[in-house]
């Protein structure tokens, strides 16, 4: 039977032999085929490794080593990062890293000198006001690029932390802006500038001693100088009409929702320092031209005019004359940007 079998299967054998040996060598080709791909993969994968061993896939794993191991202390992490080719984002990872890790003191250190004059002078300030907002619960974030230098870093709460669930605050977004030297501001500011301004009113001088420029609005800090005898309100809260013009000529006004009259008034003969913020948008290509305060309101009032003396009717003694001032009750001046 064995015999019979054996004979029926050589005669197929020989009726199909090309088609067995056909098929035979199509899967000796298939399997060659697929081994030599998967050795090109392998190399490519490798070549593709040693390429970017400065990339962020090892960079990040790098960053975590030295927010987990290194001390807290700055100037440690600085000298370690060396080692490492970093690019600027990189910096702001290892900065959120440091956080996580509680690393307070390298992670305020990261902040530029005006960043922390600004926003965060004392490193209590920076735990109180940042730190301790965002931080609270570990953070998986996101970090785009805006433009130039500053990037939108999206926190999100950490699922481990969380249990998955949905925790007050999750999605923050701030934007954080990298400086040369290695330094960052972060909650949205950008830069700040220092400025020499003055500009000489019949009545008064403005000085505009510095600026800060944000995402979303420019705060300018500005002195001004009463040179009248009478007071002076640099802006209507009710009819408002102080306003910084860009070199494309829009306007945007000054934004008063949280001041009060007596916030823009000085006194006779004092100066007074002011810090005005005007709602707008950041971009590197706009700049602003000028500032205008459109409406000052004088208090015209009496004094006493020392170069003049008059007989009191009543003592008989004389005293110095009272004298009311007589100045414009509206003014408007322009301090223009050269």
């Amino acid at each position: 039977m064995i015999r019979d079998f054996w004979i029926s299967i050589n005669e197929k054998y020989q009726r199909n032999k090309a088609v067995i040996w056909f098929i035979i060598v199509i899967v000796v080709l298939f399997i060659l085929v697929m081994r030599n791909i998967d050795k090109i993969s392998n190399t490519a994968r490798g070549s593709s490794e040693s390429s970017t061993t400065s990339g962020s896939v090892y960079n990040e794993d790098k960053l975590m080593e030295i927010a987990t191991n290194c001390e807290d202390n700055y100037e440690e992490i600085e000298q370690t990062i060396q080692e490492i080719d970093m690019n600027r984002e990189d910096r702001i990872k290892l900065f959120i890293m440091l956080c996580n890790n509680g690393k307070i003191e390298g992670a305020y250190n990261f902040l530029s000198d005006d960043c922390k004059r600004d926003m965060y002078p004392t490193k209590e300030a920076f735990i109180k006001d940042y730190y301790s907002v965002i931080f609270k619960i570990s953070k998986e974030f996101e970090i785009t690029e805006v433009k130039n230098d500053t990037y939108r870093v999206r926190y999100i709460n950490d699922s481990l932390s969380t249990g998955g669930q949905i925790e007050e605050g999750d999605g923050l977004v701030d934007y954080i802006t990298y400086v040369e030297g290695g330094k960052i501001n972060i909650s949205s500011y950008i830069e700040a500038e220092n400025s020499t301004i003055t500009s000489i009113a019949p009545y008064f001088t403005v000085y505009i001693d510095n600026w800060q420029v944000y995402m979303d609005h420019i705060t300018y800090n500005i002195r001004l100088k009463n040179n009248t005898k009478a007071d002076i309100y640099i802006n209507d809260i009710d009819n408002s009409n102080l306003y910084i013009k860009d070199m494309n000529e829009n306007i945007y006004k000054i934004d008063a929702s949280e001041m009060f009259d007596s916030d823009y008034l000085i006194y006779a003969g004092k100066e007074r320092s002011f810090k005005l913020i005007f709602n707008i948008n950041y971009t590197d290509t706009n700049k602003i031209s000028e500032i205008c305060f459109g409406n000052m309101k004088f208090v015209n009032k009496e004094y006493l005019d020392s170069t003049v003396e008059v007989k009191n009717p009543t003592t008989g003694e004389m005293e110095y004359a009272k004298v009311k001032t007589n100045y414009p009750e509206e003014y408007s001046w322009i301090v223009r940007f050269e």
